[in-house]
């Protein structure tokens, strides 16, 4: 008996041919590949030839999941009527879908509900094209559905800007990457880190180290350079002089060295994590709901400080930070120097710890899965004793005691957020004199729960 086996196997088990006729005759075979099988089964020549039933599952046809899906390579700022594009990627409970047919429907609008129309184009492997055009300035919301469900992270923003350069009042350039000749500052969040699927943004100026002031130059005179090397960087030129702004996107998770080259004047390189969000996602991490807790505005040097993160799930609860959520801290000061921060497991959770070697103004970076957490970058400052300078602080309020005249202030005596250090200035004079005097001073906090 010839069986003629089709396509490749549709089960991981083997196929079963049960002989009826033939007590006992069981058969099993598993096909790798298109193939003509032969089947040998014996018996008596007297009996009928026996019935030869097949015995495997069909296929089942694999479905989208919105849950896994997303989109990627979404620019943030669009241009101004000009054909853009992102993609979708449809997921399943089981990892990519590799064929087409899925029901995606795109809605892109403006505040004004004017609906902006769209192409969405079925690439046949689980990727879809959408195409669209902008046609007015300001911010865009993108739902993206499968199966009349909102996919991961839908709806989506924008922003169409005229030349699709943002403007320079909501650029930073705070990161220092300068050249034998050239005085560089760089910002933006694909300055200090980046989420797979997602378009990284750079600001760059460019200032002439002499005089300080920016260059004028063309968008073929300055490059962004990565390593490894990241294809289709796009520059932009900004209307303000020496002003830029790159757009890259990287497809592999991994540490990449980013650097600016001007004409023929390279950079030093910074380091930029690019990490997959779907450990976040899964453990259900919001990373704009997460932040940092217990960093005091003001550090002392050679003391070691500490800091831990809270991760939060979209209803704003605590969610444990696991070993399996990528976690990216950098401190570095106005020069780009990074401060070694080490970690250390608590209660399911992680202690990061630092100290401060100069006085000056420090930064802190903080990103899950790419993703920066709340109110990030943090600025705050390293000192002598971790107190600001006096002429910083405010005394406006009077809790003078039977002896001591005390003048108080700062914001912990007015309002506070879990999480955030409050801070409170207090002056202490004798009475008589009206001088400041040296004492021993205790402060006691009263609450809910304790307070340290």
């Amino acid at each position: 008996i010839s069986l003629a086996v089709i396509g490749t196997p549709v089960t991981p088990d083997p196929i079963r041919a049960t002989c009826f006729g033939v007590p006992g005759e069981v058969f099993t075979f598993e096909p790798q590949e298109q193939a003509l099988l032969n089947l040998d089964v014996p018996f008596p020549v007297e009996l009928a030839p026996p019935e030869i039933c097949l015995d495997f599952a069909a296929p089942l046809p694999v479905s989208g999941d919105p849950a896994t899906s997303l989109v990627v390579r979404l620019d943030p700022s669009p241009a101004l009527e000009v054909p853009t594009q992102f993609n979708v990627v449809v997921g399943t409970n089981s990892g990519r879908k590799h064929t087409g047919g899925d029901n995606v429907t795109v809605e892109i609008k403006t505040p004004d509900e004017i609906i902006i129309p769209v192409e969405v184009e079925d690439k046949g492997d689980g990727e879809y094209t959408v195409s669209y055009t902008p046609t007015q300035e300001g911010p865009l919301t993108i739902a993206v559905n499968l199966n009349d469900e909102p996919i991961r992270g839908s709806p989506f923003t924008a922003n169409a800007v005229a030349g699709g350069v943002e403007p320079e009042s909501v650029m930073t350039f705070n990161i220092p990457l300068d050249t034998e000749h050239y005085k560089i500052r760089i910002g933006g969040k694909g300055a200090r880190s980046g989420t797979i699927g997602k378009i990284g943004t750079v600001y760059i100026k460019v200032l002439d180290k002499k005089t300080k002031k920016p260059v004028t130059l063309n968008v073929e005179d300055v490059q962004l350079v990565t390593d490894p090397v990241v294809p289709d960087i796009r520059l932009l030129a900004s209307s303000s002089k020496g002003t830029f702004v790159a757009r890259y996107a990287p497809t592999q998770e991994g540490s990449y060295r980013i650097s600016v080259k001007v004409k023929d004047d390279h950079s030093k390189p910074r380091n930029v994590s690019w990490r997959n969000p779907d450990a976040v996602f899964h453990l259900g991490v919001v990373p704009a709901l997460s932040e940092v807790f217990g960093l005091s505005p003001v550090v002392p040097i050679d003391v070691p400080s500490t800091f831990s993160i809270v991760a939060r799930d979209a209803d704003g609860k605590q969610v444990p930070l696991v070993a399996e959520i990528p976690v990216d801290v950098r401190i570095e000061n106005p020069e780009g120097l990074e401060l070694p921060v080490s970690s250390t497991p608590s209660a399911g959770d992680f202690v990061f710890t630092f100290t401060p070697k100069v006085e000056g103004p420090l930064t802190l970076d903080v990103a899950l899965g790419g993703e920066p957490v709340r109110d990030v970058p943090f600025h705050f400052q390293a000192t002598p004793d971790g107190c600001p300078p006096e002429s910083e602080m405010v005394f406006d309020l009077d809790l003078s005691t039977p002896k001591y005249k005390l003048k108080a202030g700062g914001r912990g005596l007015k309002s506070g957020r879990l999480g955030k250090p409050g801070n409170v200035y207090l002056k202490v004079f004798d009475k008589k004199t009206k001088k400041p005097i040296t004492a021993n001073v205790s402060f006691d906090v009263k609450g809910p729960t304790p307070v340290t």
